[in-house]
């Protein structure tokens, strides 16, 4: 039952924690038309601010090279992050995919911000992907209800009763539930799997002591032996280089002097 609970809680870490990242998203998601004076767009560049307000903008210095090519690189590596993230939800969650697109116009820092959010979620599902196919099949079906309920609050929070929420939220809570089990099971599965292989291994060591001891021995006295002929040969190099100058050091003063 231990391994059970901390199988779940690993299982579910991921998308825990894109829970409350997705609360931001939800949040710009469900937003209409940002105010000009909200925080998160009164921390963007000035140039973006001043666009905003109408403040007029002093002729800012020229730029160096370098500036000029790490602002490029910022940019670049943004586009980088945005499609990584957007062709990940175009595969497993299209409608968040539209409105996160549709969002963007609305506030380009909040829309950075959840673009930011979501690349380490994403990043963490690819790579579940190419490691344990079924597990991430569970995976994005859980972070896919975990987002799906923080939108639905961030949505109706103010604009239903609790009674009204409440009825939104119990299936896909029960779904959650139903998902969440079927991870920890696979996650079993895997803990009784490795446990087997690593009885196998103990089993083997202590049935073939003997044997494994004697095949370590021989595999370490081959190394050692690389390693003297190795140090034999360098040492036959500089001998032979020595040799060689040693002759035109003792000849050079010979030519030098006059008959």
């Amino acid at each position: 039952m231990q391994i059970a609970r901390v199988q779940l809680n690993q299982a579910t870490s991921v998308a825990i924690i894109s829970g409350v990242c997705v609360f931001a998203l939800a949040s710009l998601i469900v937003v209409g038309v940002v105010d000009a004076h909200d925080p998160v767009t009164q921390s963007s560049p000035p140039e973006t601010v001043s666009s905003v307000t109408g403040a007029e903008i002093k002729p800012e210095p020229t730029l160096s090279p370098n500036v000029l090519s790490k602002e490029k690189r910022k940019g670049k590596a943004f586009v980088n992050r945005r499609k990584v993230v957007l062709d990940f939800l175009g595969e497993h969650f299209p409608e968040l995919q539209e409105s996160l697109v549709k969002s963007e116009e609305k506030s380009q820092g909040r829309f950075r911000n959840a673009i930011s959010r979501l690349e380490t979620d994403v990043i963490h599902l690819r790579n579940l992907e190419q490691k344990r196919p079924a597990k991430f099949e569970l995976m994005v079906d859980l972070w896919k209800l975990k987002t799906q309920i923080e939108i639905t609050i961030a949505k109706y929070a103010k604009k239903e009763s609790d009674s009204q929420l409440k009825e939104r939220l119990n299936p896909l809570t029960e779904q959650m539930l139903d998902v969440q089990t079927s991870i920890t099971k696979l996650e079993r599965q895997f803990a009784v799997q490795r446990i087997s292989s690593i009885d196998k291994r103990l089993l083997h060591f202590e049935n073939n002591r003997a044997r494994i001891i004697e095949n370590n021995l021989r595999s370490f006295q081959k190394s050692a032996e690389k390693i003297r002929t190795k140090q034999n040969r360098k040492s036959i190099q500089r001998q032979s280089l020595k040799s060689k100058t040693k002759p035109n050091a003792k000849s050079r003063p010979a030519e030098e002097n006059p008959n």
